[in-house]
């Protein structure tokens, strides 16, 4: 399933979970029935305000279907971020796909030997972030695409890194760098 069907699976599930009609939905977002409808079929791909109006009226979070829409558009985002905002994009992320996957039961997406209900629970809560392999095999047992993810959870693991170094005031001199070699020449100031 591509992308904007999984944005069309997301946005649906959040329109029926509402019980809000399609027409009802285009009066309040100033929309025709016939555009919401065809992209609630996946059949059009609309603006990111399209998609944050619908998916606030339909009483979800918009910020759950970014990295789907995002997607759909070949869009990027800043390269670096906080920790705090890179583990938040990507609980986003999980919580976008496990709507497009119509939120099923959490026993249904534990994978034996690996990832627990309690570990998938956690992982929506935004309590936990898996490392890579199970990164990867939760969002395909979401029906998702790994690398789709890929770079969220690195710029998670670069934010977390980088937030562990200390940097020394003065500087850090080349010669502690992992890899240096002080003997291998180069000159120095």
């Amino acid at each position: 399933m591509g992308g904007s069907h999984k944005l069309a699976s997301a946005l649906s599930y959040l329109q029926r979970k509402s019980g809000m009609t399609i027409t009802d939905a285009a009066q309040q977002a100033d929309l025709s029935p016939s555009y919401v409808s065809r992209v609630l079929a996946g059949d059009r791909v609309p603006s990111w305000a399209v998609v944050h109006m619908l998916a606030t009226i339909f009483g979800g979070q918009a910020s759950e279907l970014r990295m789907l829409w995002e997607s759909t558009q070949g869009g990027a985002h800043p390269p670096r971020q906080t920790v705090k905002g890179a583990a938040q994009r990507l609980q986003d992320a999980f919580r976008g796909l496990y709507l497009a996957a119509f939120c099923p039961d959490l026993e249904d997406v534990t994978i034996e030997g690996q990832v627990s209900a309690a570990t998938v629970t956690e992982v929506l809560r935004g309590n936990v972030v898996p490392d890579w392999e199970t990164t990867g095999a939760l969002v395909a047992k979401l029906g998702g695409h790994p690398g789709d993810f890929r770079r969220l959870w690195e710029e998670f693991h670069y934010a977390f890194l980088a937030s562990q170094v200390h940097f020394p005031p003065d500087g850090l001199s080349r010669w502690v760098l992992p890899g240096s070699d002080p003997d291998a020449g180069g000159s120095s100031a």
